[in-house]
């Protein structure tokens, strides 16, 4: 490990913590790394984490992994080791991102609903458009008539004197 590795762990215990990679011929990769709860990148494989899996090893949060496994070995309950392989793991990460870029470029809900009410607003303000029309015509038609019927007053009222 190396001098920063150990300042890191030494002062700042809450935000980093050490990380025990073993491989199948017994030896160990230690590495410091930053405790985010979620995942670690080592050696092209991913492992992931919380913060119930860390132990305290020494007075040091320690995580202990076995090279490829993706879980942490869990040493509370006997040292069990996880079915699924890191390269799964990894492939399992890789996957999920491309279904997540393919569902982020796909229509929302909330965009049809926005288009939808858009549709109807436009619609609306023509059936509007159109009945103003209609009510002008018919005010049209009645200013017409009411200056007939003034003008018939007053052709009687010029005849009944």
């Amino acid at each position: 490990m190396k001098l920063t590795d150990k300042l890191k762990l030494k002062f700042n215990k809450n935000k980093y913590v050490r990380v025990l990679l073993v491989n199948d011929t017994g030896y160990m990769n230690e590495t410091v790394v930053k405790n985010d709860g979620k995942i670690i990148n080592f050696k092209n494989d991913s492992y992931t984490f919380s913060s119930k899996d860390i132990i305290i090893f020494n007075g040091t949060p320690t995580l202990m992994f076995r090279e490829g496994y993706p879980k942490p070995i869990d040493l509370k309950d006997g040292g069990s080791i996880p079915e699924i392989t890191s390269s799964e793991f990894n492939s399992a990460i890789n996957n999920n991102v491309v279904r997540d870029l393919i569902k982020s470029t796909e229509h929302t809900k909330t965009l049809d609903y926005l288009t939808y009410g858009l549709i109807a607003c436009i619609g609306g303000i023509i059936v509007l458009g159109y009945f103003n029309f209609q009510m002008l015509d018919m005010l049209k038609i009645q200013g017409l008539t009411i200056d007939e019927m003034k003008n018939t007053i007053d052709t009687m009222s010029n005849f009944v004197r």
